[in-house]
């Protein structure tokens, strides 16, 4: 959570015209999360992808069993996944 709100806390003071001082305002940070509510999911579904795709990255290139093990079970899991999802989805 305290990651979360420094990001959206950086992106806030990334605005034009927003300052610390403002931040603190609950007023004026709700209402510009309000007003940005769109900008602010895309870059949270951004992060998330770019979180996800470090995990498999990290876990294909551990070496050893790890990356064999690891490997395994992304294919395994995104196998699984495509069994449940509709022709549209994938």
């Amino acid at each position: 959570p305290l990651e979360a709100s420094d990001m959206i806390r950086q992106w806030f003071l990334a605005t034009a015209g927003m300052t610390p001082e403002k931040w603190e305002d609950d007023k004026i940070m709700l209402t510009w999360m309000a007003q940005n509510h769109k900008s602010l999911e895309d870059k949270v579904i951004q992060f998330t992808r770019e979180c996800v795709a470090a995990e498999v990255a990290l876990v294909m290139t551990a070496g050893g069993n790890t990356a064999k093990v690891g490997t395994m079970g992304i294919v395994e899991g995104i196998g699984r996944a495509m069994a449940t999802m509709t022709e549209e989805d994938k």
